[in-house]
This record gives C-alpha cells, structure tokens and sequence, in this order.
C-alpha cells in the first residue's frame, strides 16, 4: 500500500508542475499580448499626434500666405514626409522630410490630395480649396442636374431630375413636394422602416446627401469607396471585390469631390479691407474711390456719376444695346460698357457729351475693389482658378471649349493675374458683355480649404488619416469639420516603396 502511495506521487508532482507551467504560458501570452496592445495604442497615439502636427502646419501656411496658391496646391518640400520627431536626437532634422540611411524611429506627416483634373495616378502634396467645389446648398437646379448626370451616365435605373428634386425638397423651407413623386416633403420619409423627418433645411456635411431620397452610397462615392482619387485593383475588377465597379479602367468618383457646404467668401478685397459699394451715396463713393484712382479724376466722377443714376436690375431685358436704355450693373465689370446718363420724364438718356474713360487695365482694379453686392458674405461661388472641369461645366455662359481654355491657360498665370477673375477677360476667353453674366457665380481665391493629413512612422505600419475643414476668413485659422477617415485605409504613395506605383509631380 505504502508502494503505490508512493508511485502516485510523481504524476502528481509532474501534472502540478504541467499546470504550473500552463499557468506561466498563459501569464506569459496576457502579458505580451498587454504589451502589444499597449504598444499599438502608442503607435496610433504618436501617428495621430503626427496627422494633427500636419493640420497645425497647413494652417500656418495659410495664415501667412493662402493667396500665394504655390504654397499650398502642389508642395512636397513642405508637405511631404516631414519628419515630427526622430530618436536619433539631432532636432535639427524636424520638420524637414530627411531620408534615413537605418531604420529609425522616426514619425512624419504627409499632406495629401486628389486632383480630379489629372488622371487617376496623380497625387499631390498639398489641400484643396472648397471653393473650387459646387456649393451643395446655394446650386441651383440645373448645376446639380448637370453634376448628376455627368456621375450617373447612362444608368436607366437612376433617375437624375428625380434626385435633384430630393435634394431641393430636403433644403428648401417649404412643404411644397417638387416633381412627379410628390413624396418628397416627408411622406417617402415617413413610410421608411426607420422613419424620419425630412430636414427642410440646410445640409450640415456632403454626407447627409445618403438621407435624401434616391441617393445611395454608389451615387454619392461612386467606386472610390477609399476616397483617395486613385483606381486601386479592388475598384476595376468588377464584383469580385468591394466596391462594386463596372471594371472599365476608369475611376467613378461620385458626387462627394465636387461637393461642399463650407465655401462663402467675405466680401473684401484681397488685402483685407472693404470693399467699395458701388450703390451706396455717390458722396462715399467718390471720397473712396479717389484714394485708389488718385490720378485719374476722370474716372473717379463717370463712376460716380454713373452707379448714381444707374440701378442694378434684375430684369434682364434692361441690358440691350438701346443707348436710350442704362446697361445693367451686374457687377463692377459692367461699369466698362456704362453711359452716362441723364435722369428726363421719358426717363433716363444717354448724355451727349459722355464718355467712358474705363479701359481693360481697369477692370482687374474694379473687380478686387469694388462690389455691387451689400451682404458682408457671399457663400457658393465658384473658383475659377481650382475647379475641376466638371465644377465649371455647371456654371452658365461658359462652352466645353471655353473651359478647356480655362483650364489649360490658368497654369501659366501670375500669381498677380490670378488675383482676380479679370484675366477671363484680359486674356481673351470671354467677351466683357458674357463676363458679366458669369463674374456674379465665380472668384479667384478660397477661403475654407480641406487638408487630408495622414501621419505615420518610418519603423511601423500604423497609419491616420485625418480630414479637417478651416476657415481662414480671420486671422487665425478656425476648424469646421474634423473626421479621422483612418477606417478607409491610407491607400496613397506616403513611403518610397509605394511611390514606383504612381506618378508623383
């Protein structure tokens, strides 16, 4: 008995020690697994503080310097894997985008945006102006309608001026349901499975399109679900991997990089002062007027004398070439084809020895300086210098081959021709008389931009990709919007291993 008392001993003491050990492994994996944890936590923290460094970065550049386009559209020395902090300890390396021979601990930011005017493998190192987008909640039924049917095509199944009616119905103020439907105004919305009300008011983001009827995630995102402006493989095989796509070898961007709700400009000149109304008292008029033509008094009274009998109208039909008629004032522009006339009981008449001394060198002076606009801001219009070709196709006046004239001449112009819009003008695109028609819809400056900023680390994969909306109309930039997109992937060529992939200019 003694005996096998005995031999029971050692398969005891060898199962303890079994558990022991199971129990130390165990430990031992929680303990790694903790440290792991704890470490990812740390990289994601450094990355995120890595991404809003970008942000700070893109809005100091935009405090000194948002008119010089150059600074901020395509930068890659100030926007591209910059260095926030190394392990190495030299500081004199932050802040640059210095390439390590080793693989160092190094955390570093990048600025990163699609240009819709380029093909699908261009990346740039810079923010996009929201202004160069059409304004989700001043367009105008034929803008939105031009922009669906420029992202839908030829699907039968969508109907566009269905959609566009949705979108009206979803802001306007009113209980009125536009289009064959009639349900627009709240009876669609309220027979849903997960009922709600229609908003009967302006859009808060792009995003709240997903709400209005017929709008759905294809419509709004089209197949760039990453929203990196470039065709990955997932996005050109067909349905064997999300999205779906029509495999075609082109990018579907949908709507959501053509649309905003953060773009009003103030209406100031472009070295920040007010601007003069041409249809205050003829007194305030020339008292202003005659700081900035200071030699050339002529002008300073026709001006004057002009906006003083002339009004601007909303009837087009005023506008012809009746010289009995007053031209009207659409915008300063206009002052270029004015008469001068003289108030009778038949009504206003051309005065016989009037003559415009206003010439095309001019107009960019008139239009940076002056206003016929009394709001202090003036939200939707459109930047001429930044919108991509779609954005401009939604504008009235302009043809295809105007806009391809645009797009192309903009490039080359100085950062002194690109301070107004006159240029259309000066340079020959547009006759004066179509200029004012358009000069009401268009700017040539931004004021709310988007940064996308992605922040990451040389030693580790993590990667954030925030994206954040500023306002720069005060002196310090102010944020609207911030989102960390960091779910969709950070699909852009940030590393030198990725950028074989791309065109990178």
């Amino acid at each position: 008995m003694l005996a096998v008392r005995r031999g029971l001993i050692l398969p005891v003491v060898l199962f303890v020690l079994l558990l022991l050990g199971l129990f130390a492994a165990q430990f031992a994996f929680r303990v790694n697994a903790d440290l792991a944890s704890t470490r990812a936590v740390h990289y994601r923290m450094q990355t995120r503080l890595a991404a809003e460094a970008g942000v700070e970065v893109v809005k100091l550049v935009l405090r000194d310097a948002r008119l010089d386009m150059g600074r901020w559209w395509h930068n890659p020395d100030e926007f591209h894997r910059i260095v926030v902090w190394a392990y190495d300890g030299d500081s004199t390396v932050w802040g640059t985008n210095e390439v390590f021979e080793e693989e160092t601990m190094a955390y570093r930011f990048s600025i990163v945006a699609d240009d819709p005017t380029d093909d699908l493998r261009y990346v740039r190192y810079g923010i996009t102006d929201e202004s160069s987008k059409l304004n989700l909640n001043v367009a105008g039924e034929s803008q939105l309608l031009t922009l669906l049917n420029a992202v839908v095509g030829d699907d039968e199944e969508i109907d566009p001026q269905a959609i566009v009616d949705a979108i009206l119905d979803w802001r306007d103020q009113d209980a009125e349901p536009r289009g064959k439907a009639r349900d627009t105004e709240g009876e669609y919305y309220r027979s849903l499975d997960k009922p709600y009300r229609v908003k009967n008011g302006p859009f808060d983001t792009v995003e709240e399109l997903l709400l209005v009827k017929g709008v759905t995630a294809r419509i709004l995102f089209g197949e760039d679900f990453d929203r990196n402006g470039l065709l990955t493989a997932n996005e050109d095989d067909g349905d064997e991997l999300f999205p779906p796509d029509d495999r075609d070898g082109a990018l579907n961007r949908g709507l959501y990089p053509f649309l905003t709700v953060h773009s009003y400009e103030s209406n100031v000149s472009n070295d920040n002062r007010a601007r003069i109304d041409l249809f205050s008292s003829s007194v305030e008029v020339r008292d202003k007027l005659d700081r900035i033509f200071e030699d050339e008094p002529e002008v300073v009274e026709f001006i004057a004398n002009v906006t003083g009998v002339h009004f601007n109208y909303d009837d087009d039909s005023w506008d012809n070439n009746d010289e009995n008629t007053p031209v009207m004032i659409r915008s300063p522009a206009s002052l270029l084809r004015a008469r001068l006339l003289v108030p009778t009981s038949i009504g206003p008449m051309v005065h016989p020895s009037a003559s415009n001394p206003l010439t095309l060198d001019h107009l960019p002076i008139l239009m940076d300086r002056t206003t016929v606009r009394s709001e202090n801001r003036t939200a939707g219009l459109i930047n001429i210098i930044t919108a991509p070709p779609l954005v401009l196709r939604t504008l009235p006046v302009l043809t295809d081959d105007e806009i391809a004239t645009i797009v192309e001449l903009r490039e080359s112009l100085t950062e002194e021709g690109r301070a107004t819009t006159a240029w259309l003008v000066t340079e020959g695109i547009l006759p004066l008389e179509r200029y004012e028609r358009l000069a009401r819809y268009i700017t040539s400056r931004g004021q709310q931009f988007t940064i996308e900023s992605l922040g990451y680390a040389d030693h580790v994969g993590t990667v954030t990709r925030l994206q954040v909306i500023v306002d720069t109309v005060g002196p310090i930039p102010q944020t609207l919007y911030y989102r960390d997109l960091s779910r969709l992937g950070a699909l852009f060529p940030i590393r030198e291993e990725h950028q074989a992939r791309f065109r990178i200019e």
